[in-house]
Order: C-alpha cells, then structure tokens, then sequence
C-alpha cells in the first residue's frame, strides 16, 4: 500500500492478512466465559474475538521529515481491509520505532500490552569479528510476516 502526495509515491507499507482462531486467552476457568461474550459487545468485540483477524505490516517507508503520515497510513490500510489491529516487528534501535514513540499515537491494545522483548538469532558463519561486532549494533530488520 502507498500514500501519494500530488500524483508521486512518498510512503507505503506492505500488509499480510492474518487470522488466528483463540481457543483460550489465559488458560484460566474464565476464558470460556469471556470468548463468548466478549465477542457480543461492541467495540470489544474488534479486539477480544474468537476468530481474531489483524494485519502484519511490514517494508514501511516514508520521508524521514514526515512520520506524521505513517498513523494515517496504517489506518487507511486498516480501513480498506476491514480490521481493527495491526502487528508491527520493529527493532528499538530502529528509526521507524523512535518516530513512531515520538508520535505517541499508538492504538487501544498498546495501552493494554506493552511492547513484548524478544531475542533475535542470527547465523554469523562466515562474519569477521569485526563483522560480528558492527552487526551487533545495528538496528535488526524483522519481516512481521516472518515472525507469526
């Protein structure tokens, strides 16, 4: 998907379709109760659904001048596939992290779940030491896709 500004391309993201059906949110006794009747009341029913459908978006570009488009972009690609929530794989060393913190305008599940640590491996066969080192320190590009 691409955001155009007077005929040219200036941002875009790529969006994979996702679709998980929960079974249980917990593993406690309420779970049974919650995913049905969660699922019957407006608005939470867009975030707490049995047959759960998000997108993964990834290959995000944009003019570094302007990340005040990449909120508008996500919505309008959420929109024109009919979900409510997106999932986003980014390093926090990243740029397109830091001016997303900086916009500070994150959707209703980043106030309920905190961004999640995970740890990322990666075959270094064949790296220098030196190699090794800078690859260390380097932001780490992580395909959304990829990673469900």
């Amino acid at each position: 998907y691409v955001w155009e500004e007077n005929g040219a391309i200036i941002a875009g993201v790529q969006a994979h379709a996702v679709a998980w059906e929960i079974h249980q949110l917990s593993g406690g006794a309420a779970d049974k109760i919650l995913l049905r009747i969660l699922p019957n009341i407006p608005i939470l029913n867009r975030l707490f659904n049995p047959e759960y459908r998000f997108l993964a978006l990834s290959s995000i570009f944009y003019p570094k001048d302007r990340p005040e488009i990449l909120p508008r972009l996500f919505e309008s690609v959420l929109a024109m596939r009919g979900v409510y929530t997106c999932l986003l794989m980014l390093d926090q060393g990243c740029p397109i992290y830091a001016d997303l913190e900086a916009l500070d305008q994150w959707g209703i599940l980043r106030k309920i779940q905190k961004p999640i640590a995970a740890a990322l491996v990666m075959n270094v066969h064949g790296f220098s030491d030196s190699m090794r080192e800078k690859a260390r320190h380097k932001p780490v590009y992580i395909a959304s896709f990829d990673a469900l």
